[in-house]
């Protein structure tokens, strides 16, 4: 045997047994997903190696036709599951039913009985002279027709598996997962262009086997150093479509590219709703989006207003970070809306009991002011004083809550008007005068002579502004200024007012001001009150169609502004 012989030899012994190692290495990492058709591919790879080495090896034309035979076993398991292990690993795995794959295995199957029986039709090679069969040499081959569409099929199983990969390829984002993807393809183009040699005939010597050595020394290194069945990408279709939530996602023109089977239930959707416009299945919630490109919203089912659901909207972005489309959440809330709802009407019915006792017992305390005034001692009297000024707190807040309830509701009746701010801000100046004083607060109001007036309900506005210059006083250090601002803008298409209420406090944290008009929060800062403040500020602007929200000024204070219609003069 000379050393030609002897190379071929050994190159199809490191083939037969790196082939067999990788086998054995994804097969150990099941279920990780594609590690068992993966295990499956090198079997193959394995045999056909070894088939060819002992086809080349063996002296005898019986011999060397019967490894013939077992060769083209493996040539026709290849391709079938490499392109069944393509599709568990690139998350197709809907494609995997028994009448995909048995269509898929067909003609490899057929090949496969053809091979065995090839002496009495000769369809996948003609019968080589015996006398051609010698040691270290591969039987020259004439390939039949049957040949040519085994090979056909198998390289289209390899053309469309490869396609996957590329396609599979582009869509991840982590470099270790685009390294995995790229060292599978890597792997097949040495064997791939290696069988095609062969096959056209510019080498008599299939190098199938040789150039997957060169492959089996690839995908070891690579199998191991990124870890391909240790750390796979999680199919987004195998997650998504085994979720309770429902996931849409739309594109820029608000159509559905994807929506998985739990959004179909929610949506009623019987047929296939890619390419169908939001509106045509959730007229509600399209209406509701108004462009937002993210915030969380709450609506009922679009067939059952007794269902309710939580949409979280989240913008996609491309790598450009140009918007591409929406990502939409959908949870059901109906069971939280319905304990919300029994917690509100509890509480609703306490408070309202609550309120005629605490009215009465303001009216005695009052009566008994007047009385005893120049009855009791000094102590006494502050003691009456402190009890009257806490139970008139107490009444208050359960006025408030009350309010809140009711505007919550939609029961608090809204009466527009033309309001001047000028006016509403000195009453309300004049009604905090006194706690400023104690703090040492300048009471400070920046409004234009010109400032058209507001159309607003007057009687919540001014507690809208009560709220705030009382929350202002409440946090602001002593000796500083509170400022009213107010500014008239008309780059929008209704006229507006942007009001705001500026302190020179510490501030809202950057945590809290996505919570702070949620009812009961408070702040953070040492004083608490009773959290529903600013929540009434909140629902008071939204049942006038306006918004409030909190920004910091250049001193780290807090500014709330909020917008107001306004009626040009």
């Amino acid at each position: 045997m000379d050393t030609a012989h002897t190379s071929q030899v050994l190159v199809l012994l490191a083939s037969t047994a790196i082939a067999t190692l990788l086998t054995l290495h994804a097969w150990q990492r099941r279920p990780a997903v594609g590690s068992v058709s993966f295990a499956l591919l090198m079997m193959a790879v394995s045999l056909w190696s070894l088939a060819y080495l002992l086809e080349i090896t063996l002296p005898t034309f019986a011999g060397k036709l019967f490894w013939v035979k077992l060769r083209f076993l493996g040539m026709v398991i290849v391709p079938v599951v490499w392109l069944l292990f393509v599709w568990e690993y690139t998350g197709n795995e809907k494609w995997l039913t028994r009448r995909k794959i048995t269509a898929v295995a067909l003609t490899p199957a057929i090949t496969l009985l053809l091979t065995f029986t090839n002496d009495t039709h000769n369809l996948v090679w003609s019968t080589p002279d015996a006398s051609m069969a010698r040691p270290f040499m591969a039987l020259a081959l004439e390939y039949g027709l049957w040949f040519w569409v085994h090979t056909a099929v198998a390289y289209t199983y390899l053309l469309v598996g490869s396609a996957l990969l590329m396609v599979h390829w582009r869509q991840q984002q982590t470099p270790l997962y685009r390294r995995q993807v790229a060292a599978l393809l890597i792997g097949l183009l040495l064997p791939w262009v290696g069988n095609v040699l062969h096959v056209i005939g510019v080498s008599l010597l299939d190098l199938t086997p040789f150039a997957f050595a060169i492959t089996g020394i690839l995908m070891v290194r690579y199998a191991l150093r990124f870890r391909l069945f240790d750390i796979n990408p999680v199919a987004y279709r195998v997650v998504v479509n085994s979720m309770e939530e429902g996931v849409v996602v739309l594109d820029r023109k608000g159509r559905i590219v994807e929506a998985n089977p739990a959004a179909r239930a929610i949506m009623r959707i019987p047929t296939n709703p890619i390419g169908r416009t939001l509106l045509t299945v959730w007229p509600d919630l399209e209406q509701m989006l108004n462009g937002a490109p993210e915030k969380s919203i709450e609506l009922p089912a679009p067939h059952n207003d007794t269902c309710y659901y939580e949409v979280t909207i989240s913008p996609l972005y491309d790598w450009r970070q140009a918007l591409q489309g929406r990502l939409l959440i959908i949870r059901d809330i109906t069971e939280r809306r319905a304990r919300e709802q029994l917690r509100n009407d509890m509480t609703r019915s306490m408070v309202h009991d609550l309120r005629v006792p605490i009215s009465n017992t303001l009216f005695a305390l009052q009566m008994l002011k007047g009385d005893l005034d120049e009855v009791v001692s000094a102590d006494n009297s502050l003691l009456l004083e402190m009890t009257f000024a806490n139970t008139e707190k107490t009444l208050q807040l359960v006025n408030q809550i009350l309010d809140v309830h009711r505007l919550e509701s939609g029961k608090l009746p809204v009466a527009f008007a033309h309001v001047r701010l000028a006016e509403l801000v000195q009453r309300v100046f004049a009604v905090q005068q006194s706690r400023a004083a104690e703090k040492q607060l300048q009471l400070t109001a920046v409004l234009p002579d010109d400032l058209p007036p507001a159309w607003a309900d007057a009687g919540l506005l001014e507690r809208v502004l009560q709220n705030l210059v009382d929350n202002a006083i409440k946090f602001s250090p002593v000796g500083r200024r509170i400022t009213v601002l107010a500014a008239y803008e008309t780059t929008t298409a209704v006229p507006k007012l942007l009001v705001t209420v500026q302190d020179e406090g510490p501030g809202i944290p950057l945590a809290l001001r996505q919570t702070i008009f949620e009812k009961y929060v408070t702040g953070e800062q040492g004083e608490t009150g009773s959290g529903l403040g600013l929540s009434f500020c909140q629902m008071a602007l939204a049942a006038h169609g306006e918004q409030i929200w909190v920004e910091p000024t250049a001193d780290g204070g807090a500014a709330f502004v909020f917008s107001l219609t306004a009626v040009p003069t």
